[in-house]
């Protein structure tokens, strides 16, 4: 499984290296317009930073989910599936190697954030009176205030959502090469097959629990990230058996 884990690990590095130099050179900005005083480079860098830490954790999901595809469907899933391991060690790196990956993409983003928050309340002491603001706005709401844990806790809960999207794709994708295999309409099945699955799974846990939101409790969070996690191991444990059972490459 390590070495397994390893090669999942290569095959996706130079995309995570080509996101660490964007997010530098946004970062470079950012600091320019903070202590530069151009608020035009400041508000620019900001929105960027904002937007890339939501594209990065996307790409690196949409990319494993390519690799997936190629394996399945190239001469790699040959020469992979060749090897002396079974379809739930395979699939199993490729689960774990993507989820410390957006795991730690999201933990990298959080703390930049942080890092650039203090920053820019160091040097505008007075957007802490915006913050006592926001927290007396939530204490009437009846809401925890904002605090590290709160943010950290709709960060996890956000990063462990995005891995439950994952897997139901990974399952879509094991579809396409299994039992759709060879069908024309193949993909658009196993699309609305992860597209099902999503919405009702969705609706089903936003009746029940109400969803996910920064505006409840670190503790609602917390329960949320477990649900989530729950259900990503649910779809591994489904797409394996069906990759060790159906697949044939």
């Amino acid at each position: 499984m390590l070495k397994l884990f390893k090669y999942e690990l290569r095959k996706t590095l130079n995309i995570k290296i080509i996101m660490l130099c964007v997010t530098g050179i946004l970062e470079l900005f950012f600091l320019f317009g903070l202590y530069g005083d151009n608020d035009n480079i400041f508000a620019a860098s900001c929105f960027f930073l904002f937007l890339m830490a939501f594209v990065a954790t996307v790409i690196i999901g949409v990319h494993s989910m390519k690799l997936l595809r190629n394996d399945l469907n190239t001469k790699q899933a040959y020469m992979l599936f060749m090897t002396p391991n079974s379809s739930y060690k395979i699939l199993g790196a490729k689960v774990i190697e993507n989820g410390v990956s957006v795991f730690l993409t999201g933990v990298f983003y959080f703390l930049l954030g942080m890092l650039d928050i203090s920053l820019v309340f160091g040097k505008y002491g007075e957007l802490s009176d915006m913050l006592d603001f926001i927290n007396e706005f939530f204490a009437f709401k009846n809401w925890d205030a904002i605090s590290i844990s709160l943010l950290a806790s709709y960060a996890l809960v956000q990063i462990l959502h995005w891995l439950y999207i994952i897997a139901v794709a990974f399952f879509a994708i094991v579809l396409s090469a299994t039992f759709f295999n060879g069908k024309k309409w193949n993909s658009f099945a196993s699309l609305g097959i992860f597209i099902a699955i999503v919405v009702v799974v969705n609706v089903i846990i936003n009746a029940i629990f109400g969803g996910a939101s920064i505006a409840i409790s670190s503790a609602h969070n917390l329960i949320m990230s477990a649900i989530f996690f729950v259900l990503s191991v649910v779809m591994y444990f489904i797409t394996a058996w069906v990759m060790d059972n159906s697949l044939s490459v």
